[in-house]
């Protein structure tokens, strides 16, 4: 008996415990006419995903109140297995002090440091996720 790999859709209970498990996403916008995928450090608070970003296609995208995806993953390549979580809404930057403030505490990592960062949510309103497992093969 061998193994083979299943794709499994994975519910919206499970796409929300993944994104509160992942540290780093991208945010999927269109940028110059053209899509584009940004990778950020980001924090799922519970119903929100709140990642921080300086002046640039992110920040402009929020403070349009465009609609982005946000994927997140994790795979391991030797195995051909993982998976992978869509997370589509609209993009809004924090302005309130507030939420400024609680977003400081939420230890956002960052890649590069800024001067002036700026927090950006996404309330996800359409959530996607598949999973590639690992199942024994039935004899036969």
């Amino acid at each position: 008996m061998g193994t083979r790999r299943v794709v499994e859709v994975l519910s919206r209970e499970a796409c929300l415990d993944l994104l509160s498990r992942a540290e780093i996403g991208r945010v999927v916008l269109t940028s110059q006419a053209l899509p584009t995928a940004m990778p950020v450090n980001y924090v799922f608070d519970g119903t929100d995903i709140v990642f921080r970003t300086g002046a640039g296609a992110k920040l402009a995208a929020a403070r349009a109140g465009t609609v982005v995806a946000f994927e997140v993953d994790d795979f391991e390549p030797a195995l051909r297995v993982g998976w992978s979580v869509i997370a589509t809404g609209i993009a809004t930057p924090l302005a309130v002090p507030e939420e400024i403030e609680a977003a400081n505490h939420l230890n956002i990592g960052t890649w590069v440091e800024t001067s002036q960062a700026h927090y950006v949510r996404l309330r996800p309103q359409m959530l996607t996720g598949r999973r590639i497992s690992l199942v024994q093969a039935e004899a036969g």
